[in-house]
């Protein structure tokens, strides 16, 4: 029978996945976007490729406009 410790040592060998610990993931405005159109949809029964494209139309509209700081 093999040990728990080997089976241990055996995933830690094949998980070796490594990200940098001070480094933040990087989200994008499309990554955003494309959250906020999966969450609709799943709401509204509206595909995601529609709700999706009229966020990026109304982001182009109000362009100009600045938030309030």
């Amino acid at each position: 029978m093999i040990s728990s410790s080997l089976i241990l040592q055996r995933f830690k060998q094949t998980m070796n996945i490594k990200r940098p610990k001070n480094k933040a993931p990087t989200v994008s405005k499309s990554m955003i976007i494309r959250s906020i159109a999966s969450s609709t949809a799943i709401e509204t029964g509206q595909p995601i490729a529609v709700i999706e494209a009229k966020l990026k139309v109304a982001s182009k509209k109000y362009r100009h406009l600045k938030l309030a700081s």
